[in-house]
């Protein structure tokens, strides 16, 4: 009775066909409404018009196997130290080798990837000659993974040309995103992108866009030609991840489907979308938030629970399929600001500004949008945590997980406050539930 009133009429057409932006679209089997649990024991196939993605404790085998259907051969396995030190680059790099292909390895990616990240990545992908790449951790490998192979695409087609470390940043800060938009030639030279997700949070193994630091910032680049191609989700691999990781990976999980389902209907027709590919959105963002809202607890009281944590990886999934719709709302802003200010991990700072922002927007919105705050609150109720209000009850969620709230154990200053007023006003995610200004950024902060 529940998934009927959830997802009410909306699911009951399944899609046949692809629209103009395919990676919106999904095959029958994953797209049930009613399907709420995977079985980790399984190997369940997510198809997508531009992508295939394995989901199952065993999913590296399909996943080899169809990475050796593409013809390359030496792929570049990148990750960051920490995965490092935990053998799992070597039982990925074993089991590559076992199936007939020769990777290597860089290890040296940082959580939040920069400039200089990138380069060395394309660059040992160049010396090494490679032909393709794995990108395996978190949101920071997997989002330095596709900007270094645009890298690797400019030195493919000028070759002596290009000097990568010495061309890199000019090119990536000033050239990327014009030749993204206008060559063709430069696309088909993008080597075979893939990824194995370690955490279920940002989603990057589902979605078309990476997140880079530059010297002026961080900034977004997007486009189709960055989905990775196969994607593996092996629930063992988040399994061992420490609690509070897991709680604020969870969080932003989580509200990128919220905010995203919150995006208001004329945003996503502005952004291209046509009717249809809102629904989907909105779909995904439903699916993937009662996803996350079952299991994060599961797999908070017992992290060994490999059917709440590949449900958990699947509800990132659908995040990242979710906020194609338009973009994001002020809990990523203002999370944005706060995290970049005082260096804090992403999904901690989603969890301390999501009930400021949620108790401010509560405050404006018009009748239609306050009947999706409750088809959320509800999801939240029939979990357990029911709250007289939206705000309420994420509160009463988040206080289990051990997550800070607001500004507690930070020092902010009266400067600081501006400074993140001015931050978040600026930042790109921008397509709230309803118009905020600068002021609305000062009350929340406030």
């Amino acid at each position: 009775a529940f998934l009927r009133r959830v997802f009410q009429n909306q699911c009951q057409k399944q899609p046949t066909t692809h629209f103009k932006k395919p990676f919106l679209a999904c095959s029958r089997r994953f797209y049930s409404p009613t399907r709420l649990s995977y079985d980790p024991e399984e190997i369940t196939e997510l198809k997508f018009p531009t992508q295939t993605v394995f989901a199952g404790k065993n999913s590296l085998d399909p996943f080899i196997e169809a990475f050796r259907s593409t013809g390359n051969q030496k792929p570049l396995i990148i990750s960051d130290p920490g995965l490092s030190k935990t053998g799992v680059i070597h039982v990925l790099q074993s089991e590559m080798e076992s199936q007939g292909l020769t990777p290597e390895v860089f290890d040296s990616t940082q959580p939040n990837p920069s400039t200089k990240d990138v380069i060395n990545i394309a660059q040992a992908f160049w010396d090494s000659g490679c032909d393709s790449c794995v990108g395996l951790g978190g949101g920071g490998p997997l989002d330095a993974t596709k900007i270094a192979m645009l890298l690797v695409a400019k030195k493919r087609l000028e070759k002596d040309q290009f000097d990568i470390v010495r061309n890199g940043a000019a090119f990536v800060s000033d050239e990327l995103r014009p030749l993204l938009k206008s060559s063709a030639e430069f696309l088909k030279s993008i080597p075979l992108i893939t990824g194995i997700p370690t955490t279920a949070g940002t989603g990057s193994e589902g979605g078309k866009s990476a997140v880079i630091t530059l010297d002026t910032g961080k900034v977004v680049i997007g486009h189709p030609s960055l989905m990775p191609k196969y994607v593996a989700l092996v629930p063992q691999l988040t399994e061992n991840l420490p609690p509070h990781l897991t709680a604020a990976t969870g969080m932003d999980a989580l509200f990128h489907c919220v905010e995203a389902f919150f995006v208001p209907y004329e945003l996503g027709l502005a952004d291209g979308l046509t009717p249809e590919e809102i629904e989907y959105c909105d779909n995904y963002a439903k699916k993937g938030a009662l996803l996350v809202i079952n299991n994060l607890p599961k797999a908070m009281e017992r992290p060994s629970d490999l059917t709440a944590r590949l449900n958990l990886q699947v509800g990132a999934l659908c995040g990242a399929k979710a906020f194609r719709k338009a973009d994001l709302g002020a809990i990523h802003a203002t999370a944005h600001a706060l995290g970049s200010k005082y260096h804090l991990h992403h999904g901690t700072a989603i969890a301390r500004m999501s009930v400021p922002v949620i108790r401010h927007n509560e405050s404006k919105i018009n009748d239609e949008h306050k009947s999706k705050f409750e088809l959320i609150r509800s999801m939240f109720a029939d979990a357990g945590f029911a709250g007289e209000t939206l705000s309420a009850t994420v509160s009463n969620f988040l206080k289990p997980l051990n997550l800070p709230f607001g500004f507690d154990g930070l020092e902010v200053l009266e400067a600081d406050i501006e400074e993140l007023t001015d931050l978040a006003t600026n930042d790109g995610c921008q397509t709230n539930v309803v118009r905020l200004g600068r002021d609305d950024y000062n009350s929340i902060f406030r």
